[in-house]
């Protein structure tokens, strides 16, 4: 499990890190630059964290599903 976290939080790194080199290259200094480099770096990243730990099964992400309010949960997940 660890070597699962391990690679996930790895293409997580790297998928933050392309999304602010991105944002940085499009956009000139300021603050909003910085704020859109925060929001999207961190919500690329935990994208990607998120996807990539679901693809390697990691164990602790059925803790999270249950975490999910019913309705937003799809009809499978709920009768599992």
């Amino acid at each position: 499990e660890l070597t699962k976290v391990a690679l996930a939080s790895t293409a997580m790194a790297a998928a933050m890190l392309a999304a602010i080199a991105l944002i940085d290259a499009a956009l000139g200094r300021g603050g909003a630059r910085n704020l859109l480099e925060l929001v999207g770096g961190g919500a690329v990243g935990l994208a990607v964290f998120v996807g990539v730990a679901w693809m390697l099964h990691v164990r602790d992400m059925a803790f999270f599903v249950d975490l999910i309010p019913s309705r937003f949960r799809s009809a499978k997940q709920i009768g599992r």
